[in-house]
């Protein structure tokens, strides 16, 4: 199979998409860019490289509601364990990470082996702030 898009775009960026089943109700969508503030645009993420793995939709999740130790999807390792990531200010850079080493399937359980808590937690904080969980 010849893959023909590696980019998807972070679920809660404007799409038509319900993000409550993945977020929660306190992180709807943005919809406009004087929407975006928690992360702030230079913090929050747009397109990313995804994992093969999990490149089904374009849509990017991050869950957040009841599986917070679950990757949804999975950005990609194939650079070197790194990928780029846009965010909605218009720059972009390049994620090594610290413990992802594989390209990784839908669901995977980021405190396994190996633990890649860390790497998830990263994700979160670009997705959404909540300083009572830490993120």
């Amino acid at each position: 199979m010849r893959l023909v898009r590696n980019y998807s775009l972070e679920g809660r960026m404007g799409g038509n998409a319900d993000t409550e089943w993945v977020l929660g109700k306190d992180y709807p969508q943005y919809k406009k860019m004087t929407e975006i503030g928690q992360p702030s645009p230079a913090e929050a993420m747009t397109f990313l490289d995804e994992s093969i793995e999990t490149l089904d939709d374009g849509y990017f999740a991050v869950n957040y509601t009841d599986e917070k130790t679950k990757w949804q999807n999975s950005p990609t390792v194939r650079h070197g364990k790194s990928g780029v990531i846009s965010f909605a200010d218009g720059h972009a850079e390049r994620w090594t990470w610290r413990t992802l080493n594989v390209d990784q399937e839908l669901d995977t359980n980021a405190t396994g082996n190996p633990n890649t808590l860390v790497d998830l937690q990263r994700m979160q904080r670009a997705v959404l702030r909540n300083p009572a969980a830490g993120l």
